[in-house]
């Protein structure tokens, strides 16, 4: 099991957890995340409202680094603003 990487950005927690291809075969697995933003005062938090969750379900990585880094980059855009379809502000 791949193990959930969080980071404190501008005030926020982002936590991406990569995920291994169902069925993968074992040699060149690839990989998707699940991932989520809560204030960083929030995190430890039960309450799932406090949470804005996203994902990229398809296994587009070749390894946990890249899912990893893909989703802390989105998350970034989402916090920055930069992410015109998600946002933050309701946190």
């Amino acid at each position: 099991m791949a193990n959930r990487v969080s980071i404190i950005y501008n005030g926020f927690e982002v936590s991406v957890l990569p995920i291994l291809e169902f069925g993968a075969p074992l040699t060149n697995p690839k990989y998707s995340y699940f991932a989520y933003i809560c204030r960083s005062r929030d995190a430890e938090s039960k309450e799932a409202e406090r949470k804005y969750r996203f994902s990229h379900p398809l296994p587009d990585f070749l390894n946990e680094a890249a899912a990893v880094d893909a989703g802390l980059q989105r998350g970034k855009s989402i916090v920055d603003g930069k992410d015109v379809v998600h946002s933050v502000e309701h946190l």
